[in-house]
């Protein structure tokens, strides 16, 4: 069984989580599960309608996440990523979306398959970008 020793990630980050303006639940696996399955792990438990995955790096501003559910209440079957603030500002189309940032429909992620269980980083955002192109077309 493989257990982290970085001792911040247990009883700190628990008190420091506890104290939040929202509802926070740690979720801990006893063996290493890789990015991908642990984003799985989430979902499953996850009881809202949709599901916003952030890499651990990612920060959010004020109101950052009220457009993307707002694209999400327009149309459920969009997955939708915020503006990243290195890169212009200005809205673009592009056929791939990134994979550490995303909100979708939590029925629809399900729809569309989720995502493959893998032990590797990478990738994640080419696999949901075809999935949803060819759910559709």
């Amino acid at each position: 069984m493989m257990q982290s020793t970085r001792r911040f990630l247990k009883k700190p980050l628990d008190e420091y989580v506890s104290h939040l303006p929202v509802s926070v639940q740690i979720i801990r696996s006893s063996v290493r599960v890789g990015l991908i399955r642990a984003r799985l792990l989430g979902a499953n438990i996850a009881k809202g309608e949709v599901l916003t995955f952030l890499d651990a790096h990612c920060e959010c501003s004020v109101g950052w996440l009220e457009p993307l559910l707002s694209r999400i209440a327009e149309q459920r079957t969009r997955i939708v990523c915020p503006v990243i603030d290195i890169i212009h500002d200005e809205t673009f189309q592009t056929p791939v979306m990134a994979g550490g940032l995303f909100s979708i429909d939590k029925s629809y992620f399900e729809e569309i398959g989720r995502m493959m269980k893998k032990d590797i980083w990478g990738g994640d955002n080419i696999e949901m970008s075809f999935r949803e192109v060819n759910t559709y077309y």
